[in-house]
């Protein structure tokens, strides 16, 4: 079997761990969400962030030593590189989540939530993979 893994090249195979990473995350991030949103009647917008907030720091520690397996040394740049693309997905997120709540109401925001997601994965890739993680070659 890892033969055939080393034989796909090698962008793809990190795209393939980063959707796995990223099913992960959504799940943290949703569930989280969730919780805040139906439990603590957190506002829809706000207990977004707070899901962010924890899935991020997951998604970095799995991206890192996972997906792109980084040799990075200075760690802290990488963090804020890494945190800076995932706002630019927050901000995307946030955008996309306040339209869909406001255009098909608010119970239909964990639809609004899990669109946004397909968006901002791309976004979330290409950033990670070109400007934050430094991988083996």
């Amino acid at each position: 079997m890892k033969q055939h893994w080393e034989k796909i090249p090698l962008s793809f195979r990190q795209f393939i761990k980063f959707c796995i990473v990223g099913v992960i995350n959504t799940a943290i991030d949703t569930l989280t969400y969730y919780f805040f949103t139906r439990f603590l009647n957190v506002f829809y917008l706000t207990a977004n962030i707070f899901a962010f907030i924890i899935s991020t720091a997951n998604s970095y520690y799995l991206n890192r030593n996972f997906t792109f397996q980084s040799v990075h040394e200075k760690k802290k740049l990488e963090y804020g590189k890494f945190i800076g693309i995932q706002l630019v997905g927050l901000a995307i997120t946030e955008l996309l989540l306040y339209l869909f709540v406001t255009y098909f109401g608010q119970e239909h925001d964990i639809i609004g939530k899990l669109s946004a997601v397909v968006v901002v994965l791309f976004w979330n890739f290409f950033g990670s993979k070109f400007l934050v993680f430094k991988i083996k070659q």
